[in-house]
Formats: structure tokens, C-alpha cells, sequence
């Protein structure tokens, strides 16, 4: 079964697209088909595993499905994929007469070998069903759409006749509200800014940022520490006041003076030098002491004018705010009272508007019911074109033919499956292994494949069969499917092969 499981995974695609009826058509055949298969592998690894002599040197299957480390090793066989070829027109009263079927089971096929061929009149006759099939429903969705206009404009002359009266009534709702939102509107907007002019001064006041603002601290410390320097500059460089008024004449004159001794000369230079450095640094802090005095004047207005500011402030927001709590309650009775006439004039709009949605919601339906069968129809026709254009069924991939569902002479049915065959670049191991081992396997799980002949594949557990395959009560065993990776071109169906489960170590 779990080979059965595994053939009509690889198929799901195929039959998906079926209709239910051919879908329970088309899984019990393949599955009878399968089966057949499945039964003979089954029995082929069952007498294998019981004999022990087949394929691991007189081991029976105790011995080789046993724990070694952390390796759990089982005996498997190899299983192929399966493609089934559709003929996927769901509806054709034609039949189609097959002249001639080209394959048989067991054939070996390519990609693009013909399957079968069609008789050309008949042919013809399901192209020119499908063709007019497909024209009439064409006209069909083009009618629908002019008398689903027609509808339509009907529909909304009723509908806009009743919501004249409405409409005005809206309009006049609409104003009212909107003149008393605006007012309510501006009185906010000025109440808001109200209050960030009232919590700049306040924050201000607070916080003594003007007195950073104008930078007061820094100011008066340079021109404190400044002062503080030059007068011990004074002491230190014994600085005369009448020489630093006139040390820069007196240094001239010394300087451009003759004879006299070079020592009383060399005195007098340094001393004016230090009454120039001195000069130069008293006039500094002089100027640093004015930048202060400004900054604090400015400071101190500063604080005078917030403090007045936040007063007049203070008293423009509460007026404000005020206004704004009144047109509140305006507008509150202006929304009540254009309600009160709009649900009025609305009310006996609705059973007009009710009736319209309906019609619309009619009309659409049925317009989509035509381009759904419109599109059926183009759909059946580019399928029959697909399948048989040229009057032959052609394979798609190469295989084996494992089942072939059509005869000579007979027809072609609709939405049904004409050959099924094995898909060789999709190989899979069915190993069977000990139920003491089977719960620490699950799907997704990586495993070695190991074949005599071809060497080792890598693969992954794709599923795990629940029942039992085991026939004996002492030795149950469970399927487990191993999908191969890689190329398996040179493998085929039934060959023997051990797989290798690396599981985590208890």
C-alpha cells in the first residue's frame, strides 16, 4: 500500500483537474493498475525478507533491519513515478473515432510518440461543435453585456429619480455641519496656539532660558576670571598707572633717543613693554565686562516682557477657550438638527436605493454567468486543440506504458484518461523497516541508498505507510518511501537496493 501511496502522489497533478465524477474514474483505475504492481513488489521484498537468501547472503530481514550505531539499515526495492496522458475536454456530444492506438503495456516511449490518431471526420465535426460552441457562447456574453447595460441605466434612472430630494437634503446637512466643524475648526487651531505661546512663556519663566539665551553665565565668568588676571597682572608686573596712559609716547621716545648708558636703556623697554601688554589686556576685559552688563540688561528685559506676555496669555486663552466650549455646543445642535430633516428626506430614498443594488447585483450575476460559459467554452476548444490538433495524441515524457485505457475503433470520451506510463527521471525505494525502529523516522528525513550495481543515491523519506505491510505476527514491519535525488537515468523499476537512516544516537 505504501507503494500504492507514493504512484498516486506522483499523479495528484494530473487528476486534479478533473471533474469529480472522471476524478473517482481516473483513481480507480490507476489504483488497479498500481495495485497490481505493488502487490507483485510487495511480494517480491515480503518472500526475500523470509527466506533471507536473495540479497544479503542468507540474512533474514531481523538481521538486516537491525540498529548499528546510530545507522538504521532495511531493504527496499525501487518503484518509478507515474504519468498519465488526459484527454481534458470536459463536454463533446462528437465522437471522436480512434483510428488507430500506437502503443501497448510494456512499450517503452519518448517524449513525443504518438499515442493514438483520430479519425479526420470526426475530427472535423468535434472541431466545428467546439468552434460553434465556443461562437454562441461568445454572442451569448456579447447580448449580455448590451441588455446588462440596459438594465443598469434603467436601474440608475430609478434610483436617481428618488434621490433628488435626498441628494438636496444632503447638501444641506452636509453645509451646515461643515460651517459649524470650520468654526469649531479655527477657535481650536487658535486655541491651540494660544497655548504654546502661553507654555513658551511659561517654560521660559521657569526654566531661565533667557539667561541662557543670551548666554549670562559664560559672559560674567570670562569677564570675572579676565579681570581677576589682569589685576594680578598689576601687582605682579608692578604696573604705574601714569605709565600705562603713557607708555606708548614714552617708549617712542626712549627708543629714538641717543647716548645714555645701555643698561638704563634696556630697563626702560621692559617696563614699557609690560605697560603695552597690560594696556592692551586691560582694554579686553573692559570690553568683556560691557558684553556682560549688555547680556544681563537684555536678559532682565527679556523676563520682564515674558512675564507681562504670559499674563496677556493667560487671559487670551481662557477667552478662547471659552468661545471654542460655545461653538462646541452650536455645533452639536447644528448636526442634530440637519440630521433630524436629512433622516427625514433619506428615509424614503432607501427602498429606492434597496432596489436598485438589486437589480444591479441581478444583472451582474447574470452577466458573469454568460462570460463564465464564455470562457468554458474557449477554454474546451483551446484544450481539443491541444490534445489532438493535428488529429494525434502525443506522449509528453518518456516511460514505460503501464496501462492503456483506449481501443481501436471506439471513441475518444471527453474529460478522460487514455494512457498511464512510468515517469523514469522519478525514482523512488520502498524499504521496509522493523516497527522498533520506525518512530525515530519521520518525512523529510535524508537517507543512503545503496544498489549493488549503480552505487550509492542520496534521498529523502517522502512518506511513511501508518499500516503495516508485515504478514508475520513476530517480525512487523512498516513501508517507509525514499524519493532519490540526482540522476537516476540508468536505475529501473524493481531493482533491490539497501537504505541507510541516519538517526540521532538515544
Amino acid at each position: 500500500m505504501g507503494l500504492v501511496k507514493e504512484k498516486l502522489k506522483n499523479i495528484k497533478d494530473k487528476v486534479k483537474g478533473l471533474s469529480k465524477p472522471k476524478k473517482i474514474l481516473a483513481v480507480v483505475i490507476i489504483v488497479a493498475i498500481i495495485c497490481g504492481a505493488s502487490f507483485g513488489t510487495y511480494y517480491f521484498v515480503t518472500s526475500s525478507n523470509s527466506s533471507g537468501d536473495h540479497m544479503m547472503g542468507g540474512m533474514g530481514f531481523e538481521e538486516m533491519s537491525t540498529m548499528e550505531g546510530n545507522v538504521i539499515t532495511a531493504s527496499g526495492t525501487t518503484t518509478m513515478g507515474m504519468v498519465t496522458e488526459t484527454f481534458d475536454v470536459d463536454s463533446l456530444e462528437t465522437e471522436l473515432e480512434i483510428e488507430e492506438v500506437y502503443l501497448n503495456n510494456g512499450d517503452e516511449v519518448a517524449e513525443g510518440d504518438k499515442i493514438l490518431k483520430i479519425s479526420e471526420e470526426s475530427l472535423e465535426k468535434a472541431r466545428t461543435e467546439l468552434e460553434q460552441a465556443a461562437l454562441e457562447a461568445e454572442y451569448a456574453y456579447r447580448l449580455g453585456v448590451i441588455t446588462n447595460q440596459e438594465s443598469l441605466i434603467t436601474a440608475q434612472s430609478t434610483y436617481d429619480t428618488a434621490s433628488v430630494n435626498a441628494q438636496y437634503a444632503e447638501n444641506d446637512y452636509n453645509d451646515a455641519v461643515l460651517q459649524a466643524q470650520e468654526t469649531v475648526d479655527d477657535l481650536q487651531a487658535q486655541v491651540d496656539e494660544a497655548q504654546e505661546l502661553v507654555d513658551e512663556y511659561t517654560d521660559a519663566i521657569a526654566n531661565n532660558t533667557y539667561y541662557t539665551e543670551y548666554d549670562v553665565e559664560n559672559l560674567k565668568n570670562t569677564a570675572y576670571e579676565n579681570f581677576a588676571l589682569l589685576m594680578q597682572l598689576y601687582e605682579e608686573w608692578e604696573i604705574d598707572d601714569s605709565s600705562t596712559s603713557s607708555g606708548n609716547s614714552s617708549g617712542s621716545s626712549s627708543g629714538s633717543s641717543s647716548g645714555g648708558s645701555s643698561g638704563g636703556s634696556s630697563g626702560t623697554t621692559y617696563s614699557n613693554s609690560l605697560s603695552s601688554i597690560y594696556s592692551a589686556f586691560a582694554s579686553e576685559v573692559e570690553e568683556e565686562e560691557q558684553e556682560y552688563e549688555t547680556a544681563l540688561e537684555s536678559y532682565e528685559e527679556a523676563m520682564e516682557t515674558a512675564q507681562s506676555n504670559l499674563t496677556k496669555a493667560q487671559a487670551n486663552l481662557e477667552k478662547l477657550t471659552a468661545q471654542l466650549e460655545q461653538a462646541k455646543v452650536a455645533y452639536d445642535d447644528a448636526v442634530t438638527s440637519a440630521k433630524s430633516t436629512y433622516t427625514e428626506t433619506v428615509a424614503a430614498q432607501e427602498t429606492a436605493e434597496d432596489t436598485y443594488n438589486t437589480s444591479v447585483d441581478k444583472a451582474n450575476e447574470e452577466l458573469e454567468t454568460l462570460k463564465d460559459a464564455m470562457e468554458d467554452a474557449q477554454d474546451n476548444l483551446e484544450a481539443f486543440e491541444t490534445a489532438i490538433s493535428d488529429g494525434y495524441m502525443y506522449t509528453t515524457t518518456a516511460g514505460t506504458i503501464m496501462m492503456v485505457n483506449v481501443k481501436e475503433n471506439e471513441s475518444l470520451a471527453a474529460d478522460s484518461i487514455v494512457i498511464a506510463y512510468t515517469d523514469s527521471t522519478t525514482i523512488s525505494v520502498a524499504a521496509s523497516v522493523d516497527q522498533q525502529y520506525i518512530s525515530q523516522l519521520s518525512i523529510g528525513q535524508s537517507a543512503s541508498v545503496v544498489f549493488s550495481e549503480y552505487g550509492t543515491y542520496e534521498g529523502t523519506i517522502v512518506s511513511i505507510n501508518p499500516a503495516t505491510q508485515s504478514s508475520s505476527r513476530s517480525s512487523v514491519t512498516y513501508t517507509v518511501t525514499v524519493s532519490l535525488d540526482g540522476d537516476v537515468s540508468q536505475l529501473s523499476q524493481n531493482l533491490s537496493a539497501t537504505v541507510y537512516f541516519t538517526v540521532e544516537e538515544e
